[in-house]
């Protein structure tokens, strides 16, 4: 991990309380079986190799809420496309993706979203 999202898991940790959070989760890992309208093979085919950041899960590893930190890097096109995929998978799927840009939040920001995010999970 950068020092920047272990800053970022540091905050994250206190305010989920107690929640499970997997670092660099494989989309795969979580979102293999939700896909609509599609076979898992096919399903598996389109998300093998992405991953989001953080997932936040249950104690019993049901996932709640996904997280990306954004960097300049998604700025870049092959990126955006990328971003854009993981969007409609996650839209697609009902799962909460909350995106954070790098150097628009702070620990305050971070506790909110998150909050609100399982609140209305």
């Amino acid at each position: 991990m950068t020092p920047s999202e272990l800053s970022f898991y540091k905050t994250l940790h206190e305010a989920v309380n107690g929640c499970v959070i997997i670092p660099q989760a494989h989309l795969s890992m979580f979102l293999d079986h939700e896909i609509k309208g599609q076979s898992w093979k096919a399903a598996f085919a389109r998300i093998n190799g992405k991953s989001v950041d953080f997932l936040i899960c249950t104690n019993d590893m049901k996932p709640l809420i996904a997280i990306e930190l954004d960097d300049s890097t998604h700025n870049q096109p092959d990126r955006k496309t990328r971003d854009d995929f993981v969007n409609s998978i996650m839209a697609n799927t009902n799962m909460p993706l909350l995106r954070f840009k790098a150097g628009e939040w702070n620990s305050e920001i971070i506790k909110h979203r998150i909050t609100q995010a399982l609140s209305q999970n």
